[in-house]
């Protein structure tokens, strides 16, 4: 499969027109933890979201910061699959909680205890995506295109 320049607008205006993705890491013994969390992706396509420091993700992310991802989850006609480099951006939190205040899909959701909680053991993490795909199904057609949008 060829990367796909030309479908990389429509992937990033896929990733902003949804707010929920499941991140996948491994622990010290490659075994699998999956998290579903709320991201923000910037123009540059890279991936935020937040979590607490006591979670399984955040351990792993220090010790090992490959990354999968997955958006779009049964809601529609489409999905992106990518994997990145994660890691923990120390500063971040004040940047998030303001493009998290911009995104009115964000707002809507419940977001509750974090924004109530600033500061409260919370970490900003970033991806920096190297591989994407796009799966595009077409309803009038029928029919699912796959495209390479990176790496």
């Amino acid at each position: 499969m060829e990367k796909n320049e030309s479908m990389k607008q429509e992937a990033l205006d896929f990733l902003k027109q949804h707010v929920i993705a499941v991140v996948a890491t491994t622990d010290e013994d490659h075994k699998p933890n999956a998290a579903t969390v709320l991201y923000h992706i910037d123009d540059d396509m890279n991936l935020f979201f937040m979590t607490r420091k006591q979670t399984r993700k955040y351990a792993n992310i220090r010790r090992n910061g490959r990354i999968a991802v997955v958006v779009g989850t049964g809601d529609g006609p489409g999905t992106i699959q990518a994997e990145g480099e994660a890691s923990v951006i120390e500063d971040g939190l004040e940047k998030f909680f303001a493009e998290v205040k911009e995104n009115k899909m964000l707002k809507e959701l419940y977001y509750g205890p974090f924004l109530l909680l600033p500061g409260a053991d919370l970490a900003v993490v970033r991806i920096r995506l190297d591989w994407m795909r796009y799966l595009h199904l077409n309803t009038d057609t029928q029919t699912e295109e796959y495209y390479r949008i990176i790496g």
